[in-house]
């Protein structure tokens, strides 16, 4: 098969399409429309098209007069030859070349206005879509202080030396009866506000509280009193079951290290209670399965707080010293339910984990007498 040559030097092809051209009986049939010269020239010379691009042949190309349709002839050269050859047609004393040029010319323009018709449309488009972004970037703005700002109340927390060594103890407790160690869940220290604190905004300091409503705020209701009992839930940190997330609140912790409790050590003790919801939740054991989150929740709060309580007193009765005095000395300001455990802390452990077990397979939200019945 014979290669079409991208470059044309020989004058030999010139001669060529201007003997076609120059066919003085093309058939009978031939009419010299657009179609018929466009066929002529693409199955004669493939690549005249090439030809009439080079300048030099333009002088002998022009010369060439056709039996018939010259006028198309000039407008299919014209589509090769491009603006140079048609700004030299336009000032043609052949009529077909300066018309041809004129019509060439002319539709280029047109398309030029359509064109420009069409980058009209886009760019009004576009001015919209930029006036829709102008409107909704106050709505990003907001949204990115207040995802900033979340972010910034909750920080990765990593457990101390001596957490790291309670937690290893809690680990082999519960791998004697079975289970599997396993990663932690992630634990985030929190500067947002603890739930106790939006029942009592005045537990965290009267004069401060008070000196930042001023003279014409509500006043206070003096009969809301103070709570008899506070949880850990809803002062120092939570277990978040649905997220499988642990939350240090770093203001309670504070708050409370204000009362006489020693922080560091308060922080260990909501540490491993809030891990203790967790083992008891999601800690592996092959063949027992992870207690179901949507029964979990549901549950007695005397058998999560109970189970949380138990797995702190075990941590607490080995280490004793200063762990063990804060569980102790905490516990007293807590509501019943955790104080659920010292039923249970007489028991064998491993008679206990045993009870999780059952606990996880039951079909409804576990109550303190499946616990009790499950030992």
């Amino acid at each position: 098969m014979e290669l079409i040559p991208t470059c044309v030097d020989s004058t030999t092809d010139k001669f060529d399409l201007i003997k076609i051209i120059e066919d003085q009986d093309p058939g009978a049939d031939w009419g010299g429309r657009k179609w018929e010269w466009e066929y002529r020239l693409l199955s004669s010379i493939p690549h005249w098209r090439e030809i009439v691009k080079k300048q030099e042949n333009w002088d002998d190309i022009e010369k060439a007069r056709p039996h018939k349709g010259y006028e198309t002839l000039c407008e299919i050269l014209l589509t090769a030859g491009g603006l140079e050859l048609a700004r030299r047609w336009l000032h043609s004393d052949v009529d077909a070349q300066r018309k041809a040029a004129e019509n060439w010319l002319l539709d280029k323009a047109n398309y030029l206005d359509r064109l420009d018709d069409e980058l009209d449309d886009k760019i009004n488009s576009l001015d919209k879509k930029i006036d829709m972004l102008d409107e909704m970037i106050p709505q990003f703005e907001e949204a990115c202080q207040v995802a900033l700002l979340q972010k910034q109340h909750r920080i990765p927390y990593s457990p101390n030396g001596d957490e790291r060594e309670l937690i290893a103890r809690l680990m082999e407790i519960t791998r004697q009866s079975g289970y599997l160690p396993a990663a932690l869940p992630p634990i985030l220290i929190s500067s947002e506000t603890p739930p106790i604190f939006v029942s009592y905004p005045e537990l965290e300091g009267d004069e401060e509280y008070w000196a930042e409503r001023g003279e014409e705020s509500i006043p206070r209701n003096r009969d809301r009193g103070k709570p008899k009992t506070i949880s850990i839930e809803e002062l120092l940190g939570v277990y978040q079951p649905q997220l499988q997330q642990i939350i240090i609140y770093e203001r309670g912790i504070e708050w409370l290290g204000r009362q006489g409790f020693e922080e560091t050590w308060l922080s260990t003790v909501v540490l491993i209670h809030e891990i203790g919801h967790w083992i008891t939740h999601q800690l592996p054991k092959p063949g027992v399965p992870t207690w179901p989150t949507d029964l979990y929740v549901l549950g007695e709060p005397a058998v999560h707080e109970g189970w949380a309580q138990l797995i702190t007193w075990w941590i607490a009765d080995q280490v004793d010293r200063e762990f063990r005095s804060t569980f102790e000395e905490l516990n007293k300001c807590q509501p019943p339910p955790y104080r659920v455990f010292k039923q249970f802390k007489g028991e064998p452990i491993d008679k206990v984990m045993a009870s999780l077990e059952k606990l996880r397979l039951l079909q409804w939200p576990a109550r303190l007498e499946d616990w009790e019945k499950a030992l």
